[in-house]
């Protein structure tokens, strides 16, 4: 089974660096980290609208969405690495 992110043979250096990294505990951390913020902002008004009025919370918005395209890369090299063991 061809995965659609990291490549069969890892000849690309592109697939290769995104599978070593989304292995790494770093990455799950992070993307972790920033979709507990993201569910905490969520259920406080307040800081909804810090995030909506304060230049701050772009960064913050902008770090959620990394943080759970962090946390998905994360669950795709898992999930290759159990496939290439089977």
């Amino acid at each position: 089974m061809k995965h659609p992110l990291f490549s069969e043979n890892m000849e690309d250096g592109f697939s290769l660096f995104l599978l070593k990294y989304s292995e790494s505990r770093s990455c799950l951390l992070f993307g972790t980290s920033a979709l507990l913020l993201f569910i905490f902002a969520s259920q406080n008004t307040s800081f909804m609208s810090f995030l909506n009025e304060h230049w701050f919370g772009n960064i913050l918005k902008i770090l959620c969405v990394i943080g759970a395209l962090l946390s998905w890369f994360s669950a795709q090299a898992h999930s290759y690495k159990m496939d290439t063991l089977n």
